[in-house]
């Protein structure tokens, strides 16, 4: 398990107050295929709970699992090219 290192430049202003200057998302996976821990957290209470999960019952994303998904994959998708990307620096 390894953990894809964002620059304070890289992130909004505000966010993430690390004792360094940098973020850290833990990620799962090897070579070209990397899925933060969140998101693997979040598929397995999704495949626990489907639409009854507690977060879409409360409203979010207007308690729509598809859309709910379609966002999970987006972020896996773009942390996945970046953590792609920060393995070969």
């Amino acid at each position: 398990m390894g953990a894809l290192r964002v620059p304070a430049h890289d992130r909004p202003a505000g966010r993430c107050r690390p004792v360094c200057d940098t973020c850290f998302i833990r990620k799962e996976g090897s070579y070209n295929h990397y899925e933060p821990v969140p998101a693997t957290w979040l598929k397995q209470e999704l495949d626990r709970h489907g639409d009854l999960h507690p977060l879409l019952e409360t409203g979010f994303l207007n308690g729509n699992a598809q859309r709910l998904q379609t966002a999970k994959n987006a972020v896996d998708t773009e942390f996945n090219r970046r953590t792609s990307e920060k393995s070969w620096r």
